[in-house]
Parts: structure tokens; C-alpha cells; sequence
């Protein structure tokens, strides 16, 4: 009987390891998509920047008459 109780025992010691782990690794999952978004966000305004910017110069040289 004391052998039973012995594994099940060290079944749920296992289990509470288990948890652990999978709570350090959920932490690091949202830490690492937390910085992802911020990297995405950050990229995609500065690429949105030079678009704008490169569509503005493309107007200006546009607008300018060529010489003859």
C-alpha cells in the first residue's frame, strides 16, 4: 500500500514540475511576442516613413519640367 501512495506521491511531485515549467515557459513566450509587437510596430512605422517620404521625392521630381 505504502508503495502506491509512494508513486502517486511522486506522480504529482512531477506534475507541480510540470506546471512549473510550462509557467516559466509561458512567461518567456509572452515576453518574447511582447518584444516581437513592439519590433513589428516600431518596423512598420519606420517603413511606412520611408514610403512617404520616397513617394514624395518620386512627386517633387515629377512636378520638376524637363529641360529641353
Amino acid at each position: 500500500m505504502s508503495n502506491i501512495l509512494e508513486m502517486a506521491e511522486m506522480h504529482l511531485l512531477q506534475v507541480q514540475r510540470d506546471i512549473r515549467n510550462l509557467e516559466q515557459q509561458k512567461t518567456k513566450i509572452e515576453d518574447d511576442l511582447q518584444k516581437l509587437t513592439i519590433h513589428l510596430q516600431e518596423g512598420a512605422t519606420e517603413l511606412a516613413q520611408a514610403k512617404s517620404k520616397a513617394e514624395a521625392e518620386l512627386a517633387d521630381i515629377s512636378a520638376v519640367p524637363e529641360a529641353q
